[in-house]
């Protein structure tokens, strides 16, 4: 039971941090933001940027709802991996922290799942038939 405590208050910090702050933050910013990113995997930085940002927002909510979970979190993983591949190197590492945690946090739901106090345990559970 701890077990799905635990992954209940994980899915729900990551989910939070990265939906509000990497997400809407950013969307609302995107103007201003956006020009400081470079371009990744070919597109232009808006583009790339509003991408990072999208996979932030749909990652997150489907992370603290506990629906496709595991989906939500390489939707994370993409995005604070390109992220990081954005930083340059010269940065300093409190810049980084955070989207490393992440990244670290987002393998852990993807490896481990969303747990039982999740929307996709309550809608996808097998019923269990007692004899």
């Amino acid at each position: 039971m701890l077990h799905h405590i635990g992954m209940l208050i994980l899915r729900l910090t990551i989910g939070t941090v990265t939906a509000y702050h990497y997400g809407f933050l950013w969307y609302q910013n995107s103007s201003s933001l956006s020009l400081s990113f470079g371009p990744i995997y070919g597109l232009d930085q808006a583009t790339s940027f509003a991408l990072l940002y999208w996979c932030n927002i749909i990652g997150g909510s489907l992370i603290i709802l506990g629906l496709f979970s595991r989906f939500g979190a390489l939707m994370l993983l993409f995005s604070f991996f390109s992220y990081n591949l954005i930083l340059s190197v010269e940065n300093d590492w409190l810049i980084r922290e955070v989207p490393m945690l992440v990244l670290g946090f987002s393998i852990g739901i993807l490896i481990l799942g969303a747990g039982n106090i999740s929307l996709g345990a309550l809608i996808f559970r097998r019923p269990r038939i007692k004899y």
